[in-house]
């Protein structure tokens, strides 16, 4: 029984977050991501390597962030990766594109 609790959907969502949040990535609202993973498994399987891009191509000073984006029009939603810096220079908006493109 103590088997089947550790590898039930919840608990591996949990864990995914909690592998993003030691990247120092901000988990904005933490339930909604917790129910947007619940039902789209395909992004939690893709989120920590798209951390690992960002991280490696950005570098730690800029600022991430997981979010759902809701639209405001459509009133569909999609998980975000956001990242913030300071100063976005010409190599740091190269980088943000190398990032995506991964």
């Amino acid at each position: 029984m103590a088997e089947l609790l550790k590898s039930s959907p919840a608990v591996e969502i949990d864990r995914v977050l909690g592998q993003v949040a030691t990247q120092c990535v901000r988990l904005i609202d933490r339930d909604a991501l917790r129910l947007y993973l619940a039902r789209h498994a395909a992004a939690a399987d893709i989120l920590l390597p798209a951390v690992a891009i960002a991280r490696s191509r950005l570098g730690e000073s800029p600022r991430l962030s997981l979010e759902i984006y809701r639209d405001p029009e459509f009133g569909g939603e999609q998980l975000s990766l956001y990242a913030r810096s300071d100063h976005y220079s010409v190599p740091f908006l190269e980088a943000l594109q190398a990032a995506a493109a991964e």
